[in-house]
């Protein structure tokens, strides 16, 4: 199954950018993983929980990181620059 996993991550990432489509390698794996257990098992049998959690994560993550990163802003904003 890896095998299989490992060439669909190839042929999706070399297929985007022949196209210049962004594209990200962690999508690409969770992408062929849920494609090649599609095609192992039934669509129902899918561990649906943990692709859900990572949706979640991929949508938490960069939220997360935009408020702390808007933090660190105003905290060098209001410290170290004479800002009127």
């Amino acid at each position: 199954m890896m095998f299989s996993v490992t060439l669909v991550c190839f042929l999706l990432i070399m297929t985007a950018s022949i196209l210049s489509l962004p594209i990200s390698g962690t999508h690409a794996v969770i992408m062929a993983l849920l494609g090649s257990g599609w095609i192992g098992t039934t669509f129902q049998d899918l561990n649906w929980k943990k692709f859900s959690e990572i949706l979640l994560n991929w949508v938490l993550s960069p939220s997360i990181a935009a408020i702390i990163a808007y933090l660190i802003f105003l905290a060098v904003m209001t410290y170290s620059i004479d800002y009127k």
